[in-house]
């Protein structure tokens, strides 16, 4: 199955929220609530990227966003991994700020608002929240440190060594980044190349539930980090994002 519900009123909205979705359909009707909560003074819309969840996340995603104009859907007919499907929701973002967070509440929405406000004052590109709190085991959380230390290392203090995929950027650093997304992207560190400059705000992150990624898959994602921190961008990507969401979703709705 392959759909896409994204909407082309205008004029276009102060802010885009990019969900990627994949083990936790249950938790999306309270991030759509709180969120609204946490940015009733913008226009906004959410983005929920459905990485072809066993859920049966869509289903979820389509009564949201029958209910809510502002909630906007899209199901990858196949799993492409965390990276990717923010890379798709990107793709579509049409706000003037767009933020990217996790569908299973460990970012607060709550948080945004400070995001947003330090993007706006200090004139910076992206806004990275800097993850606070034991929100996983020790175990999880030493080698997820030691990672995205050796990222600050090699990107020279671009990547933040406390970051994760809750941040906010412009419009034009969005576009950048879907532009330049190579063969094996890796999300942060494509941010941290496309901003002119970033900030950090710290914020506490909640404690999730289970996780979805085995060891071998975190091994994965790392040797991918560090071998995106290492490319230097050519300029000449041999893979755009767009040609691949071409052949994950249409914008048609078909079953």
């Amino acid at each position: 199955m392959s759909w896409t519900s994204v909407p082309v009123t205008e004029p276009a909205p102060e802010l885009t929220v990019v969900v990627p979705v994949f083990g936790n359909a249950t938790r999306i009707p309270e991030l759509s609530a709180r969120l609204e909560r946490a940015v009733m003074s913008r226009s906004y819309e959410l983005l929920l990227v459905d990485d072809a969840s066993p859920d049966q996340a869509h289903n979820a995603i389509r009564k949201l966003a029958d209910e809510d104009p502002r909630v906007c859907g899209i199901v990858l007919a196949e799993n492409v991994g965390q990276n990717s499907a923010v890379l798709a929701g990107l793709a579509y973002a049409r706000g003037a700020a767009v933020a990217v967070m996790d569908g299973d509440l460990q970012d607060p929405p709550e948080a945004l608002p400070l995001l947003l406000a330090t993007l706006e004052r200090r004139g910076a590109d992206a806004v990275f929240a800097a993850r606070r709190g034991r929100y996983e085991t020790r175990v999880r959380l030493a080698t997820g440190r030691l990672l995205k230390r050796a990222l600050w290392l090699l990107t020279a203090g671009r990547v933040p060594p406390d970051a994760g995929l809750f941040l906010v950027v412009r419009q034009a650093v969005a576009e950048r980044v879907v532009a330049a997304a190579g063969t094996d992207p890796y999300v942060l560190v494509l941010v941290a190349h496309a901003a002119r400059s970033v900030a950090t705000i710290p914020v506490e992150r909640g404690r999730g539930g289970a996780s979805s990624y085995t060891g071998a898959m975190r091994l994965r994602v790392a040797r991918r980090a560090l071998a995106a921190a290492l490319r230097r961008d050519s300029g000449r990507p041999s893979y755009r994002v767009a040609e691949r969401i071409g052949r994950r979703f249409s914008t048609e709705e078909s079953t």
